[in-house]
């Protein structure tokens, strides 16, 4: 008897041991992926304008063109009232650094759904799952601040409601419809909810009446039919009733705009990234190889579920299937497959006849997480970034200073400008100044979006003066520093003067607008603390334009000393920098 009290503490111990290490081991990884996988979203700044609207408003409707001095009067179906309220309300009672953490805060509760699945299923909170949960986190975590983040949340919790109900035959379907009536009036990503879930019950149909199993799972297949199809029934309850169905297969199709594949990153076809010789992008490839790894790996696991004597879960196959083949089509619809992966491997591994056992399914999974964590954090630290987790610095990225000088200063419209830099225009110029084009695209009229995308990308003075003509009422124009091609061609037209210039964006004003020189710190010593390889790139190349040798090399020096020696292409850059300036000699500083 004390021997089995012993042994009894023991296995406590052991347990208590393990849930500690697990919890903090689980803590580290959330960490390290918000703040390796960091990134901004010009989104973010017109639904922090339109959850204005609808809170002040007290509405659910918004006239879409209104914000723009461009035509703008396409009906554009965009139901986002709730997610744009959402992120407003904690922007204006709780704080901007609040907004920064939406992300990070969604992942947390997608891992909460994850463990209240694990715990419906009878899957422990252990190494396998949290492995699991982890690496796929590495690729569904969306670290942008936009309603699309809710809907990584709500996609997860309509995932692991058919699994649960799959594997427990309850009747917990019937949150679907309170589901839908609240995600489709927060993002319009409810439509590959709904699809998932139409191939799912259409996939159980079919096999189950292939395996001649209708009868015995009547029950179930009934209820959770009407609970689909009462779910459809309750998308109606929008703005736009059962039209915004209409408008949605408009933007998917793109049959009355661009195509953003060819502009936006997030559309990018990732079948393109798979051949590192071609793409010289190591994030990229990596990326694009994460699915084939994800359905290679529940393949793997399959088979040796059929040597192990299990019947093939096809309904999962099928699923994964899909939504492998629309991830690699359009890059940001791989979160969908990713999430899928992780709840559907989750239930698979749970079987009284396991296809490994737990020591080496535990060792292989957790070794398969620290690679995909160390590898996200090791290409943060090649792209020359440092570990400062929950800390948003967002003057580096928007056009904050910029901003308050055209405030300040009251310079002159109508503004022409890129299109990520019009979100933010959209936030804190709006209702003085209005935009030339945003990165809602959907109001815009196509060949506005041609002049946005053509702006950004033109390259001789002959582009830049064709879209200008065209905009003979643009006074002002504001566009990112990371655009140095198009600093560059602005101050080749005699008809145009720089005024304004920092780490994040560039000002430049018609001379016949300009009645006073802006009295405004131009000096390369504003950037002493910076660290960020491209920012000091650019700034460095800034200056040679306008002919500030000295102030280049001096933003040389910053680059040499403050630049993290972990970053891959430092030198190379360095040798770019002091190919551009003379080798011997030096100019002084020319006025700006």
């Amino acid at each position: 008897m004390e021997y089995t009290n012993k042994s009894t503490e023991n296995f406590r111990l052991r347990t208590v041991i393990l849930s500690i290490l697990l919890l903090l081991l689980s803590a580290l990884f959330l960490v390290c992926i918000e703040s390796t996988d960091r990134a901004y979203d010009n989104d973010l700044w017109f639904h922090l304008q339109y959850g204005k609207h609808y809170t002040e408003n007290h509405t659910w409707s918004i006239e879409h063109s209104v914000y723009s001095w461009t035509p703008a009067t396409r009906q554009w179906d965009y139901i986002t009232w709730i997610g744009s309220t959402a992120i407003y309300l904690v922007y204006k009672y709780i704080s901007p650094d609040a907004v920064m953490l939406i992300p990070f805060i969604v992942l947390v509760c997608v891992l909460i759904v994850y463990i209240l699945f694990l715990r419906s299923i009878a899957q422990p909170y252990s190494f396998i799952t949290m492995s699991i949960f982890f690496i796929a986190a590495c690729y569904f975590y969306l670290p942008v601040v936009k309603p699309a983040d809710l809907t990584i949340l709500l996609f997860s919790v309509c995932i692991a409601i058919y699994y649960s109900c799959r594997h427990n035959r309850n009747r917990l379907y019937w949150a679907y419809p309170p589901l839908f009536l609240l995600w489709v009036n927060t993002h319009g990503g409810f439509i590959f909810g709904m699809f998932f879930l139409i191939c799912a019950f259409s996939l159980d149909l079919c096999f189950d009446w292939k395996k001649r199993m209708l009868q015995s799972n009547r029950t179930y297949l009934l209820g959770f039919g009407t609970a689909l199809f009462v779910s459809i029934l309750v998308l109606g309850i929008n703005p736009d009733g059962f039209g915004y169905f209409v408008g949605l297969y408009r933007e998917i199709t793109h049959s009355e705009g661009l195509d953003p594949a060819k502009y936006i990153n997030e559309f990018t076809d990732l079948w393109s990234k798979m051949n590192p010789s071609v793409t010289l992008n190591p994030g990229a490839v990596g990326t694009s190889w994460i699915g084939v790894f994800m359905l290679g790996s529940y393949a793997l696991l399959a088979l040796l579920g059929i040597k192990k004597g299990r019947s093939l879960d096809l309904t999962s196959i099928f699923l994964l299937t899909i939504f492998f083949i629309m991830g690699m089509k359009v890059y940001r619809l791989l979160t969908f497959f990713c999430l899928i992966w992780t709840f559907s491997i989750s239930w698979f591994i749970t079987t009284k006849r396991p296809v490994l056992s737990l020591g080496k399914l535990a060792f292989v999974t957790l070794a398969f997480a620290c690679y995909f964590i160390g590898n996200q954090a090791n290409n943060f630290l090649l792209g020359g970034d440092t570990f400062h987790p929950f800390k948003h610095n967002i003057d580096f990225i928007y056009p904050t200073k910029a901003v308050d000088i055209i405030k300040q200063y009251k310079l002159p419209g109508e503004i022409i400008h890129d299109y990520g830099t019009g979100g933010y225009l959209i936030w804190w110029l709006y209702p003085e100044y209005k935009v030339f084009a945003d990165p809602r695209g959907g109001p815009y009229r196509q060949d506005v979006l041609e002049d946005c995308f053509s702006l950004q990308r033109a390259s001789t003075i002959a582009d830049l003066k064709t879209i200008l003509h065209k905009y003979p009422q643009a006074k002002t124009a504001i566009f990112s520093l990371v655009l140095r091609n198009l600093s560059q061609l602005f101050m080749q037209l005699p008809d145009w003067r720089l005024v304004y210039f920092d780490q994040a964006a560039v000002i430049f004003v018609k001379t016949d607008a300009l009645h006073e020189r802006i009295p405004v710190d131009m000096s390369p010593q504003r950037f002493a603390r910076l660290n960020h390889p491209l920012v000091l790139y650019n700034l460095f190349f800034m200056y040679r334009s306008i002919n500030s040798e000295d102030s280049a090399r001096l933003i040389r020096k910053y680059f040499e000393t403050n630049v993290s020696s972990y970053y891959l292409y430092k030198n190379s850059y360095l040798e770019l920098m002091d190919l551009s300036l003379p080798k011997s000699g030096s100019k002084t500083d020319e006025k700006t």
